[in-house]
């Protein structure tokens, strides 16, 4: 099956920053050769993710910003949906269990 490949990034403190769903390289070390479906995580140095993006390749269907204060509480969140878009890839794409 292809695009059903999945590829996880983290970082150096052990925490996921990227999600893919695509078809792998050859030799998979490499990566995924195409994406169809990516999530982005940007976390600060206590592990918080004041910004996620989610979607297709470049164009984000779905995109979070975030403020914590500093005993890690948020203050502030933001959601920019690109609906129609979100909706008709969550219609068509089959959710991995």
């Amino acid at each position: 099956m292809t695009n059903a490949d999945w590829r996880y990034t983290r970082d150096g403190l052990d925490q996921l920053t990227i999600r893919g769903r695509g078809t792998l390289q050859t030799p998979p070390a490499g990566g995924l050769a195409s994406t169809n479906f990516l999530q982005v995580w940007t976390l600060d140095l206590a592990g918080n993710w004041p910004g996620f993006n989610e979607g297709k390749g470049t164009n984000r269907s779905l995109i979070q910003t975030r403020a914590h204060d500093l005993v890690n509480e948020i203050t502030a969140d933001f959601w920019k949906h690109r609906l129609a878009q979100w909706a008709a890839w969550r219609t068509s794409t089959p959710c991995a269990a």
